[in-house]
């Protein structure tokens, strides 16, 4: 087998892969590896290894994980903003693919803002995050 220590893209599919195999250890270790590697190309990265670090209740660690990749993905959507307002010079198709591209970045901009907050609550403990974690799973009163 190749030596794939090199390859971002891969080593987070590993390392995602390896998370839902239960295998949370090496998960992280691959996580690490890729954020090592690339930092700015991979905000999903610190997304997810931020929710590992979460389930761990190492929320300090999660929530810095979280806000560097909410930064990243905010640099992406204004650098996305960029390009498409200068897309009359281009092809219908081209911008619009840029547009969808643009979406999925917010969305995942999103879930990382929501990561946030809950992990945020939950350091915070108490009532405040027993009663978001109820409401997020339906049974708030």
């Amino acid at each position: 087998m190749n030596d794939i220590s090199n390859y971002a893209a891969a080593i987070y599919g590993l390392g995602i892969v390896s998370y839902r195999e239960g295998k949370v250890d090496d998960a992280l270790a691959k996580l690490n590896q890729v954020i090592q590697l690339n930092p700015t190309q991979f905000p999903n990265a610190f997304l997810a290894r931020g929710g590992i670090r979460a389930e761990r209740r190492q929320y300090t660690e999660a929530l810095a994980d979280f806000n560097q990749a909410i930064e990243i993905y905010k640099q992406q959507v204004s650098r996305w903003r960029r390009r498409l307002s200068s897309t009359r010079k281009r092809p219908y198709q081209r911008a619009e693919g840029g547009r969808r591209r643009k979406a999925l970045i917010e969305a995942a901009l999103e879930k990382a803002l929501e990561s946030k907050k809950t992990v945020e609550l939950l350091r915070g403990g108490g009532l405040a995050a027993i009663s978001y974690k109820r409401y997020q799973s339906g049974t708030w009163p």
